[in-house]
């Protein structure tokens, strides 16, 4: 016969997360409204972590609005999170959304670009994706192999294999070298394009220093 408080429900909520029960996370947080208790940032964070993890996009920025009518602030890391989820399902809208929220909230991190960069290579927005790593040089972040192979899927999925061949460029010049992921995804590119003599080429590059693996070859064959 006792009632559960706010703390109960984020504890509850915090074990369904580890748990990887993201569901029964979500329906905790509606069941607090359900008995009149207004979910605070911490029961927020929960449910939006439980949208990332399940990649639950729209669910993850439908939180997001909510929390902006209960008068709840919305930190940078749940904003990030809720862009993963969309990145993750394809909810190019609602990351649209979030993102000019996350460059509202003041100066982004690594965490941020990366989930963006996630999202446009998901849309096939290889301008997009470019553009984001020379915003990240300006803001003083330099683009590590990560974020530069995610825009370079982005430019694989878009057949843009010159700005692909540029971009291995650009990281050959830095200090941050390509990789096998790198080569492969510039030869997806060459191949969407159909441009297979220099899909060849990068291949023959990448095996001057390293054996492809089946994935390369693979892609080189496409």
């Amino acid at each position: 016969g006792v009632a559960p408080t706010q703390c109960s429900f984020n504890t509850a909520m915090a074990a369904m997360l580890r748990g990887g029960r993201w569901e029964g996370a979500l329906n905790l947080l509606q069941r607090m409204r359900d008995r009149g208790l207004v979910p605070d940032e911490v029961a927020y964070g929960i449910g939006i972590a439980a949208c990332r993890r399940s990649a639950r996009g729209p669910r993850a920025a439908a939180l997001v609005d909510s929390m902006g009518r209960d008068g709840v602030q919305v930190s940078p890391r749940q904003l990030t999170d809720a862009l993963v989820a969309c990145a993750a399902s394809g909810a190019h809208g609602e990351a649209n959304k979030l993102w000019e929220m996350l460059q509202s909230a003041g100066p982004l991190d690594g965490f941020a670009y990366a989930a963006r960069l996630r999202e446009r290579a998901k849309a096939r927005d290889h301008a997009g994706a470019l553009a984001l790593l020379q915003t990240m040089r300006e803001a003083g972040l330099t683009p590590d192999v990560a974020a530069t192979n995610t825009a370079l899927d982005a430019c694989a999925g878009a057949g843009a294999w010159e700005e692909a061949c540029d971009l291995l460029g650009q990281m050959r010049a830095s200090g941050a070298p390509p990789n096998a992921y790198s080569y492969r995804a510039a030869i997806q590119a060459c191949g969407k394009a159909k441009r297979w003599e220099a899909g060849l080429k990068l291949l023959a590059e990448l095996k001057a220093w390293e054996e492809p693996g089946l994935k390369v070859y693979g892609a080189a064959l496409g």
